[in-house]
């Protein structure tokens, strides 16, 4: 007898690494399947089937990894269980919409079939606007608008019905994509915003959709006269008037309209009201508020409510006070900050003015204040300060230390004593400062100290919470005073005054007063003591995990010696630090560093944990410990063991990919360091994911696991997964065409300033045949604005040539560059014209690849370049003459260069150092490149330091390059820019304020020595010479930048230039260096981008030129 039984489709869209539609009819749990099939259990299959119609079921090694993912095989009992897990996990592969589990019963077993309904793949998103207006100027972005939505290329989107509509749910996915759009327009006050979602199926069944979303932006409606209430004080002008209402604009308000101008946006309007509450603030009304309520639309134009909360006026006076004037403290009061004025707040502000007197060393400065209501509406607070002497910290008192030295106490302390002998040095004076909040961070400090030496329970002597912190140490020094072992300090007083008073002894020092100050013989000074119970020290010998370490990689092995000796359990040589100090914090961080190697091996569920080893005084043997913080408290254990259960081993069983739409399979499993069959390490994981982004053509990528849970795993020692690796790929086809102005460096002596203009077209396709290979070229122009006819001219650029990289050379981790090139254009150092076409290949290795989690590779970089250049220079134009074309010459260059940049950020760096050097080896023969010379060798070496100070306000940024060459050619037989000169801006070697190469080797017609036979005497370029390289170079900057405060993304710069350059090293000399000295305006574009204006003014004349100020505007800073 033959049955059937056809199992409800159950129906659940994958969620995986993107959020993705759902599906017609309702989820169903995975339990409903197992129910559907239990009066199958336990009987035997006799055929297993899956049955789909995607890509992934046609590709053989995909459809293996599916087939596995059942783990039913005919011959088998059929386990429930295992029937709904199988179903559950074809749904997290997110390739299919729906699966029907059917299952026939036959007299020769039972027939499973998986039937899958595979998703529909969305294979183009386009964002399109629906007017012209929009698209050149539109108020969204498309990659604003994509944030929005949960529609991905590679993603799934709805099927169409027979009728061509959607089912219920599909369609309500879709009006929520919508109304994604049209919220976000609606949050910038835009009206009539409408969206439209138009699919075009394609490929066989329809399997894929290509989706074109037109967005109306639709207007922001005018904003009208702003409906403003609560304004007492201030007129209607004065509030308003930091909004962008258009009331004042009477021409072309279409126009201005068009830019936001005069329109209503939400959230620009609440800024600008923010902008109004910060202003009554800093004119008084600290506590004002102003709110935006209900707006009213009234055909068709929206007029804003603004209601004003003005509260009192504030009137602040100082008195007494001499060294900081009345705007320094005003600077810190607290009262706008926190919209509050009553008594609390006052009394905020009066501390706040005390931690201000004592950062400049009067410490026992004191704020008195008073509040009046001279008049209705108004509050007068009269702060009275006592600013008390100058008075800096002798030494420092430690009491009650014993296991830990003075020494090691204040070397963690930022408060040092810094006049032992009474002498007040010029150097380190402000470490001598008393300030109860560095103070406090100093006592934090100590506490951190302690713990790591083992004494967890170390505790302050403190005054009680509730006491003022002046009377608490008057009280002790007077207690001193009646103690008879202290040493005299005045009259004896009677022991009776302190009855009932107690000190507080705890770890608490951010809540206790837990120091003092004591005045000194000498006026100028005081004294800072701190009194400490160590408590008990808990010490250990060693950590029983040499086993465990001898098991690991080289790589493994430095990270586990490095934690040893960071944590103080082993010296520098890698022996054991007897009785070194043992906490929990230490125990817990050796216990996540082995948890994270077995995570790395596969072993995610292993378990460490720590057992203490010691004597047994009893027993005399040894004894396990329990490690608890209680129990380990004032005890030396011989050891720590960690009790190891590494769990079962998770095993990749099968990768499958979802997404790569154009990008070859081979691609992604190149970059995946997980193997069938081999362990899942969660490294590996990670690595494989920051591999695949490193591509360039993954816009997200993300992997995840299909596995079974323990009660269904076929082996208690093994959990096999299924890696899931799905990407979305990033638009790799670019035409970008870039156009603008540029300002050419220059003296402010010049009647007119070099204006250029500059424009160019690149096309690139990044990933080339899908295998994430770029390939492009470019074309760029520029000239003077005001001859553009001139194409031959000095100014004009003309550059063009195709380029091509492959980040993964051969399938390893080196990237290989070409490019080729025709330009004409100047030098590098812009003191010649040149035609040139060069093919130039680099390849480079970034060595983060190999340290990788060591932190050493980090910006590490070797590239190895080989060019080859054919040239032709001509001098510049001089006396409106335009000298022709030399003869052509040939070159090949080999460039070896290492690249060490640490900073924290390429562009607009804080902090960091960056490193480089490079050699260069050239071959010529002036004519054929197939007879090569001897070589020409040059090397250079560039330092840079970016230090910050004050929250990285202040920037300091030295920088230093070095130079040598090796030739017996001349200039003309070697490429252009071999030979070193230097001065400009924005060539090979700036030296800001000079001009353009004008400090070369030999100063022009008035050098000497191996310079003297450059010109003879009857030349007529004697008078009128040329610049002339040098074989060594210095050159070296030190700028400062430091924000202007007036307005967001704009710094101001000083700095100082120098560069020298000489026919020798043995011939380099300090009258050869030629100074600069100036200032400047950074604009950080997008806060990151530095656009610069420097104003540089030469400190020497140069053989070309008289000292003038120039004017440079730049992109980028310079090295």
């Amino acid at each position: 007898m033959r049955r059937a039984v056809l199992l409800a489709g159950l129906l659940l869209w994958a969620t995986g690494a993107r959020a993705q539609a759902p599906t017609a009819d309702e989820a169903q749990p995975e339990q409903e399947v197992v129910q559907s099939v239990a009066r199958f259990d336990g009987q035997t299959i006799a055929e297993v089937a899956l049955v789909c119609d995607i890509d992934a079921c046609r590709d053989p090694r995909s459809r293996r990894v599916l087939r596995r993912l059942l783990r039913m095989d005919a011959g088998e009992s059929l386990d429930k269980r295992l029937v709904g897990r199988a179903w559950s996990k074809l749904m997290r592969t997110g390739y299919f919409r729906t699966v029907d589990v059917q299952v026939e019963a036959r007299d020769e077993g039972l027939d499973v079939r998986f039937v899958c309904d595979g998703h529909i793949v969305i294979t183009e998103l386009d964002i399109d606007y629906a007017n012209v207006a929009s698209t050149l100027y539109p108020k969204q972005f498309a990659a604003e608008i994509r944030k929005r939505l949960l529609l991905r290329k590679g993603g799934n989107f709805p099927p169409r019905q027979p009728d061509g509509s959607y089912a219920p749910a599909d369609q309500a996915f879709l009006d929520r994509q919508k109304q994604q759009i049209v919220s976000l327009y609606a949050q910038q006050g835009f009206v009539g915003t409408t969206v439209r979602i138009e699919p075009t199926y394609e490929g066989p069944n329809g399997k894929t959709v290509e989706v074109r979303i037109v967005v109306d932006e639709g207007e922001q409606p005018p904003l009208g006269q702003v409906l403003l209430s609560g304004n007492e004080a201030r007129a209607y002008a004065e509030v308003v008037g930091p909004i962008t209402t258009g009331e004042r604009i009477d021409f072309w308000k279409p126009f201005f309209r068009f830019f936001g101008v005069g329109t209503y946006e939400r959230r620009r309007l609440k800024e600008e009201l923010d902008a109004v509450e910060k202003q009554y603030r800093e004119d008084g009304w600290v506590s004002a508020r102003v709110r935006l309520e209900p707006v009213v639309q009234q055909q068709g134009v929206v007029f804003p409510r603004v209601r004003v909360y003005e509260g009192p006026r504030l009137e602040v006076a100082f008195e007494g006070n001499e060294a900081l004037d009345d705007d320094e403290l005003r600077d810190v009061l607290t009262f706008s900050e926190s919209g509050a004025l009553d008594d609390t707040e006052i009394e905020q502000s009066a501390q706040a003015i005390v931690d201000a007197y004592q950062a400049v060393a009067h410490y026992y400065a004191r704020v008195d204040w008073r509040a009046e209501r001279p008049a209705e509406g108004a509050v007068k607070v009269t702060f009275t300060v006592t600013e008390g002497p100058r008075v800096y910290v002798r030494r420092i008192e430690v009491w009650g230390n014993q296991a830990l030295t003075r020494r090691e106490i204040i070397g963690a302390m930022e408060t040092k004593g810094i006049a032992e002998d009474g002498v007040i040095g010029a150097f380190g004076v402000s470490a001598g400062v008393a300030q109860d909040s560095r103070l406090v961070n100093d006592l934090t400090a100590v506490r951190a100290l302690y713990h790591d030496r083992g004494f967890p329970a170390v505790q302050f002597r403190c005054a009680p919470a509730d006491a003022d912190a002046r009377e608490w140490t008057r009280m002790r020094l007077l207690a001193e005073q009646a103690d008879e072992r202290s040493p005299p300090m005045g009259p004896p007083v009677d022991a009776t005054l302190f009855a009932g008073r107690f000190d507080v002894w705890t770890d608490a020092v951010a809540q206790h007063h837990c120091f003092l100050v004591i005045p000194d013989a000498d006026e100028r000074l005081v004294t800072v003591r701190i009194q400490i119970d160590e408590g008990l020290q808990t010490t250990v010998d060693r950590l029983a995990i040499e086993q465990v370490i001898e098991g690991m990689d080289a790589k493994m092995q430095d990270e586990a010696y490095a934690l040893m000796q960071n944590l103080g359990f082993m010296d520098d040589l890698r022996r054991w630090k007897p009785n070194a100090g043992l906490n929990r914090r230490k125990l817990e961080a050796v216990r996540g560093f082995l948890l994270r190697y077995f995570h790395q091996q596969g072993y995610l569920q292993a378990e460490v944990t720590p057992i203490c080893l010691g004597r047994d005084a009893e027993q005399g043997e040894d004894a396990e410990r329990d490690c608890g913080q209680g129990q380990l408290y004032g005890v030396h254990l011989d050891a720590v063991r960690f009790q190891l259960e590494p769990g079962p081993l998770s095993r990749v069983e099968g990768i499958l990919l979802r997404g790569n739409l154009r990008t070859r399979d081979a691609v992604l499993f190149d970059e995946l360091l997980l193997r069938d069959g081999g362990p899942l390490g969660t490294e590996e994981l990670f690595l494989s994911q920051a591999n695949l982004r490193s591509l360039g053509v993954f816009q997200a990528v993300n992997v995840e696991t299909i596995g079974d849970p323990p009660a269904l795993a076929e082996r208690a020692d093994e959990r096999r997964s299924t890696v899931l690796v799905s990407v979305e790929e990033s638009r790799y086809q670019y035409i970008e065409a870039y156009g603008g102005l540029q300002l050419d460096s220059a003296p402010l002596s010049d009647s007119e300033l070099p204006v250029q203009y500059l424009g160019g077209l690149i096309l690139r396709d990044r990933n080339l045949a899908g295998r994430a290979l770029e390939l492009g070229a470019g074309f760029n122009h520029a000239n003077r604005i005001d001859t553009p006819q001139d194409v031959q001219g000095d100014d004009a650029v003309w550059e063009a040539g195709p380029f091509f990289k492959d980040r993964r050379l051969f399938g390893t981790r080196l990237d290989l560059t070409i490019d080729a090139a025709y330009t004409r254009s100047r030098t590098a150092e812009r003191d010649a014209y040149e035609e040139v076409v060069n093919a130039k290949v680099t390849v480079g290795y970034d060595f983060h690849n190999l340290s990788y989690p060591a932190d050493w590779g980090r910006g590490l970089r070797t590239t190895l370049a080989t060019e080859y250049r054919r040239e032709r220079r001509r001098a510049l134009t001089r006396s409106g003459e335009r000298p022709p074309f030399g003869a052509p010459s040939h070159s090949v260059g080999v460039e070896p260069a290492v690249i060490y940049d640490r900073r924290d950020n390429p562009l607009h760096p804080t902090r960091g150092y960056l490193v480089t050097a490079s050699a260069l080896i050239v071959f010529n023969d002036a004519g054929a490149v197939t007879d090569l010379t001897l070589p020409a060798f040059k090397e250079t070496v560039t330092g840079q330091y970016v230090q910050s100070f004050f929250k990285r306000r202040l920037i300091i940024v030295p920088t230093l390059r070095l130079g040598a060459l090796q030739t017996d050619d001349t200039e003309d037989d070697l490429p252009s820019g071999f030979f070193f000169k230097a001065g400009g801006d924005a060539v090979t070697l700036p030296v800001r304020g000079y001009e353009d190469a004008s400090i070369d080797a030999c100063n022009g017609r008035l050098g000497r020595g191996a310079c003297a036979g450059v010109y003879a005497e009857d030349d007529d370029e004697l008078n009128d010479p040329l610049p002339i390289g040098g074989k060594a170079m210095m050159v070296g900057s030190l700028e400062a930048r430091f924000p202007t405060f007036l307005i967001d993304d704009f710094w101001w710069a000083v700095f100082g230039d120098a560069g020298a350059v000489a026919p020798s090293w043995a011939q380099m000399n300090v009258d050869r260096i030629y100074p600069s000295a100036g200032v400047g305006l950074r604009w950080l574009v997008t806060g990151q981008i530095p656009l610069r204006l420097d104003l540089a003014w030469p400190l020497r004349d140069t053989g070309f030129a008289e000292a003038s100020p120039r004017l440079h505007l730049n992109i980028f800073y310079t090295l």
